[in-house]
């Protein structure tokens, strides 16, 4: 048992050795000369200058605003607008952007459900919610 302990021990030094030494390297490889760091600004900037890449990209009116050539309080204003336009639909009814997707308001029924943690059953009432569905265009992009 007491040998068991000892080992236990041994092996949490080792593996605290080696963490200090992965620190350690990476300390003395994050500091590169001042050539180094202009090549990989370079690199970055040839990047950025090809076409974006919009994968995991995030827009905001900013962005849209610019690439449209247009003011940013014109496309806040649009968004804002078409934000009342979904919460005054009636269910049933939609709302279609060719080529882009279609929003459709539904109601869902009541239903019950269980809490995870007790496993309790809870009553979920009727809820109104706008469904979005997407394109054949943009799917297949």
């Amino acid at each position: 048992m007491f040998v068991k302990q000892e080992e236990k021990r041994r092996m949490a030094k080792e593996k605290k050795e080696k963490k200090d030494k992965k620190k350690s390297k990476k300390k003395e490889g994050g500091e590169k000369k001042s050539t180094e760091k202009k090549k990989s600004t370079e690199k970055k900037s040839k990047k950025k200058d090809k076409e974006e890449k919009l994968k995991g990209k995030t827009f905001n009116a900013n962005d849209i605003a610019e690439k449209a050539d247009i003011e940013p309080r014109e496309i806040k204003a649009f968004f804002d607008a078409f934000r009342r336009k979904l919460e005054k639909m009636k269910v049933g009814s939609q709302i279609r952007l060719p080529g882009i997707c279609n929003f459709m308001k539904i109601e869902t029924k009541p239903r019950k459900s269980r809490n995870p943690r007790t496993g309790e059953e809870v009553d979920v009432p009727a809820k109104k919610k706008i469904k979005v569905r997407v394109s054949n265009n943009l799917k297949n992009l």
